[in-house]
């Protein structure tokens, strides 16, 4: 069949040089509630990766990431070696090594994004609510490099122009998701980061749909 179990789609991946061969990581990342959202009733739990290999026509589940209900948040993959893809989600960061046949949970936590460094295996991005951490060999493990304590969603950027910048766009605030917190950069692949905007210019980020 070529029906999947949810209606929304978290993050996708695509073979490098098997375009037929794509990867969906199933699930409503922006929304935590667990239960229907709100007036477009479908639900926002993942239920896993699902992998096809002739385009899209057909689909299958991998390996279930975890036993428990998750919302999942990102999926990426090694483009120098395929079979390698991480998925972030609200019960950590998972692995696989084998396209799909099993995960390893390598993290646990609650994560946003997740970056390869440009042109890398080994350096890995991982952001959570408010901190961003880094990996230099593989995933195999993280180490926090920076905090921002009062935010409550960071996603991150890199570029193949230039491998060691990094931007961090940090939103919420201790009362409010509707902030725009602040951007941060790191020149250094990761190992410091400076602001560069504190987010003075109140509620960019609010969502007026639905408003009166």
């Amino acid at each position: 069949s070529g029906y999947l179990p949810s209606l929304s789609v978290a993050a996708i991946c695509v073979h490098p040089t098997n375009t037929n061969i794509i990867y969906v990581l199933s699930g409503d990342r922006n929304t935590g509630d667990g239960y229907f959202v709100e007036e477009y009733h479908y639900r926002t739990e993942s239920q896993g990766v699902f992998k096809t290999v002739d385009g899209g026509d057909t689909w299958f589940a991998a390996a279930p990431l975890d036993t428990m209900s998750i919302t999942a948040r990102d999926l990426i993959m090694d483009t120098n070696n395929p079979s390698t893809l991480f998925a972030a989600t609200t019960t950590g960061i998972y692995k696989t090594t084998n396209s799909g046949q099993s995960w390893e949970k390598i993290m646990t936590g609650s994560y946003w994004d997740l970056e390869f460094k440009p042109g890398s295996s080994d350096t890995i991005y991982a952001a959570s609510n408010r901190r961003l951490f880094r990996s230099i060999d593989g995933g195999n493990s993280f180490f926090e490099r920076y905090d921002i304590p009062t935010s409550r969603r960071i996603s991150i950027a890199v570029t193949p122009a230039n491998p060691n910048l990094v931007m961090l766009l940090s939103g919420g605030s201790l009362t409010s998701d509707d902030v725009l917190n602040g951007v941060y950069r790191s020149i250094n692949g990761g190992a410091t980061f400076a602001s560069i905007y504190t987010g003075a210019d109140g509620d960019l980020f609010h969502n007026y749909i639905g408003s009166d």
